[in-house]
């Protein structure tokens, strides 16, 4: 529901309802949405909870102020993805700035940064790639991305990007 529609729901008796309030595109499909990573067609930012819906509804109106606009790029996404040491599967890709909030346990293991218009593309790629021995940077035809290749730990794919962005 929109946020503008909590003070409806917590007079209906919704009030004790587990919530999260996230800063999405209108119309965005959420039911995918997992906090901590990439799983929506447009960028989602987590701005308040889990909680109660009453106190979702009292932080909203206490930082009313606070709400602006924004935009989101919709193509060309950087995406983050790790491969954890006792998995070959990659895990569901993170954003830049999740990916710099990890603890440092958290930090280790492979890590793809690829840059493609929508996340599941990543951790696509992060299986065909990592399957086929084909971690080099570049342009993927099979999967549309960009690979900024495989590096040991989040640090160091962090500044992948970055460095070799000129040069790919």
């Amino acid at each position: 529901m929109r946020a503008d529609q909590l003070e409806q729901a917590v007079v209906d008796g919704e009030r004790d309802w587990e919530t999260l309030l996230v800063l999405a595109v209108p119309g965005e499909e959420l039911w995918g949405y997992v906090p901590g990573f990439e799983t929506t067609a447009h960028p989602v930012d987590w701005i308040w909870g889990p909680g109660p819906m009453y106190e979702a509804l009292e932080w909203w109106r206490a930082h009313e102020h606070e709400r602006v606009a924004d935009e989101v790029t919709a193509l060309d996404r950087e995406f983050f993805v790790r491969y954890r040491a006792d998995d070959a599967s990659p895990e569901m890709p993170r954003s830049r700035v999740v990916t710099e909030q990890l603890q440092s346990e958290e930090r280790d293991g492979d890590w793809l940064v690829v840059v493609a218009d929508h996340p599941f593309a990543a951790p696509q790629h992060a299986r065909h790639a990592r399957s086929a021995n084909g971690l080099d940077t570049g342009w993927c035809d099979g999967c549309q991305t960009t690979s900024f290749g495989l590096h040991a730990g989040a640090d160091m794919a962090l500044i992948a990007r970055v460095v070799l962005s000129d040069h790919v």
